[in-house]
């Protein structure tokens, strides 16, 4: 039984994987076994020979050691061991005292290789300082709860955003009263609250909440993006809650400053006479509004989204006739980059024609791409009709002085002439009642000056007419002419009597009167403007076929009463449709009763003053329409 102990003993010495080595306690070696020589790189005789003062690095090191050894009985503990080869490395050593054969004390040393240990211990602690650097450094804090909600560590960064020291911030819990989370429209809750409750209760991160800081310390606040994460031990238990801040203070100040930017630019868009936009147009002829001010919907009368998602909808506003010239000066503004500035007509949606001036300058383009044009949209039609009737104004002027010039000078050989023809008119009477008093023989002679005074008693009539023409015209131009209320299809009658014998020869006109309205005007000139265009009206009858004249009288835009003349003749050139109402513009020969260019203006003028409105829609070959509106008179009381 001793021997088989001996045996295994022996085994156990010569196999194990740490080195053993028994000796003396003055440091001679007895035995090592093949382990302590395969580290150390010597045999076992040369173990013998050398002695643990052989290898050992560092003797007051190992003294320290024995001195523990004695007072304990035994001793683990490190030093360094040194090679055959003078390599060193690190052991750590078990020495205890046995009993030898003889009763004496021996030392029994174990010592292992701990030189990968030391490497995985230097690594983990680099690896931990290099993450309490990174934690310390980071631009976020990081505070780590436990279950309780207490604080058990936080980093510098969270103490700055808390307003407390790392020492202050341990065992701080969510009964703090002065430490509470402010949410964006301003209610407050305690720490307990939000985030640790939420992820208590749900077992689930927090991820991205923003959320403001009272620190009762600094007596601010900082605003900060939140983020909580659960850490969950073995049993899935709720052990810690890792709560990081994000300082988003200064972002968060911009944003709001943004907002109330923002804010300011829609309230100016809203409260601006015009229509803000931004605008590209790009090489390939494409183009886009970035933006268009809320005041599209009531100068344009569309919405915005709809001209920034589809810029056609603005050029679909613009009259015919505008678009051209307008995408012209669009091109060449772009192409030379000047400052944009035009003005056009646009048609609403509802049918409305609008005046609009558009002024634009460009901005700095990005990088490779187009310009953007930042630019007002102006509703200019009450200016434009105010230039128009200060125009109006001054021609009418001008024209009255003409006019009451030449009303002057013809009425005077007109009144003589009318006083002649009287004159003769009752003598030629005379002498027809005396030859038919006289004899039968004088039949003859009676019907001849019954002739005379037929022709004399309509040269009368005409000259009657022709002296209150000229009464008329004394009195266009005067400020405020004699106005009385009529109706207008009584204004229309009237205006037949002026009309001259060729119009029949050439039109048929037929009234169709849809509801004649009381308008409050000089008849004789708005007769004169009546006359002068179903004047035209038959003129433009074309050899094909005699010209048929409605005038179609009856309500126009709110508030107006309507006439119109409709011809179905040659129409009206577009190329000149804009001067027809220009004075002394005609496209008849001039003289012998042929057109002097005057009527059309003298009818824009008289209609203007009236505060009417005369307009013209034609198609060359289809004939034309002139619409006269006149405010209607005010209701009789």
């Amino acid at each position: 039984m001793n021997s088989a102990l001996r045996l295994l003993n022996e085994s156990l010495f010569e196999n194990a994987a740490d080195g053993v080595l028994f000796g003396t306690t003055t440091g001679t070696v007895m035995h090592a076994n093949q382990a302590a020589c395969r580290m150390l790189g010597r045999s076992e005789a040369e173990l013998i020979r050398i002695g643990r003062q052989g290898f050992v690095v560092d003797g007051s090191a190992l003294t320290n050691l024995l001195a523990t050894r004695r007072e304990r009985g035994s001793i683990t503990g490190p030093l360094e061991f040194r090679r055959a080869d003078g390599t060193t490395f690190p052991v750590e050593v078990t020495s205890s005292l046995v009993s030898g054969p003889s009763g004496e004390q021996l030392a029994c040393t174990t010592f292992r290789d701990i030189t990968e240990r030391r490497r995985r211990d230097a690594a983990l602690r680099e690896s931990e300082k290099r993450q309490r650097d990174l934690l310390e450094n980071l631009d976020a804090g990081v505070v780590v709860h436990a279950s309780d909600t207490s604080i058990i560590q936080g980093n510098r960064k969270a103490g700055v955003l808390l307003g407390l020291t790392p020492d202050q911030m341990r065992g701080i819990t969510a009964a703090d009263p002065g430490w509470r989370f402010v949410r964006d429209d301003g209610t407050t809750m305690p720490i307990s609250e939000y985030p640790v409750a939420c992820v208590r209760a749900t077992k689930e991160p927090v991820v991205d909440q923003v959320l403001g800081i009272d620190r009762p310390r600094t007596g601010d606040r900082a605003w900060v993006l939140v983020n909580a994460f659960p850490e969950f031990d073995d049993g899935r238990a709720l052990r810690e809650i890792v709560v990081t801040f994000v300082d988003i203070t200064r972002r968060k100040e911009a944003e709001d400053a943004l907002r109330a930017s923002d804010a300011r630019l829609r309230t100016l868009a809203a409260n601006v006479p015009g229509v803000l936009y931004e605008y590209v147009l790009r090489p390939d002829g494409t183009s886009e509004f970035l933006y268009v001010g809320p005041k599209c919907r009531e100068i344009l009368e569309v919405d915005e989204q709809a001209m920034m998602a589809d810029a056609s909808v603005f050029w679909s506003l613009v009259h015919p006739e505008d678009v051209e010239q307008l995408h012209v000066e669009d091109v060449a503004a772009n192409r030379e980059g000047r400052n944009f500035a035009a003005e056009c007509r646009i048609v609403t949606p509802t049918g409305r024609l609008k005046w609009v001036s558009i002024l634009s300058r460009p901005s700095a383009a990005p990088a490779g791409g187009p310009v953007p044009w930042s630019g007002i949209i102006i509703d200019i039609t009450e200016r434009r009709a105010l230039q128009e009737q200060l125009g109006v104004k001054s021609r009418l002027a001008a024209m009255g002085t003409l006019v009451a010039g030449v009303a002057h000078e013809i009425n005077n050989p007109l009144s003589a002439e009318l006083a002649d023809q009287g004159h003769a008119l009752e003598v030629v009477r005379e002498l027809r009642e005396r030859l038919r008093g006289e004899s039968a023989h004088g039949n003859a002679e009676v019907r001849a000056l019954e002739g005379v005074v037929e022709a004399l008693e309509e040269a009368q009539e005409a000259g009657q007419r022709i002296a209150q023409i000229v009464k008329d015209l004394t009195a266009f131009g005067q400020p405020d002419p004699n106005r009385r209320r009529i109706r207008l299809s009584d204004v229309v009658q009237g205006a037949m009597r002026w009309l001259p014998s060729t119009v029949a020869r050439t039109a048929s006109i037929v009234v169709d009167d849809r509801g004649a309205l009381d308008v409050m005007v000089a008849p004789g000139q708005i007769e004169q403007v009546v006359a002068n265009l179903l004047t035209n009206a038959a003129r433009a009858t074309t050899a094909e076929r005699r010209n048929d004249v409605t005038v179609r009288i009856g309500p126009g835009e709110p508030g107006m009463a309507r006439l119109e003349v409709i011809d179905h003749g040659c129409g009206i050139d577009p190329a000149i449709r804009a001067r027809i109402f220009d004075p002394f513009f005609t496209t008849r020969p001039v003289g012998a009763g042929r057109g002097s260019g005057l009527g059309l203006a003298v009818s824009h003028v008289i209609a203007t003053s009236h505060r009417g409105v005369l307009s013209v829609e034609s198609e060359v070959g289809k004939g034309s329409t002139f619409r006269l509106e006149l405010p209607v008179a005010p209701a009789e009381t």
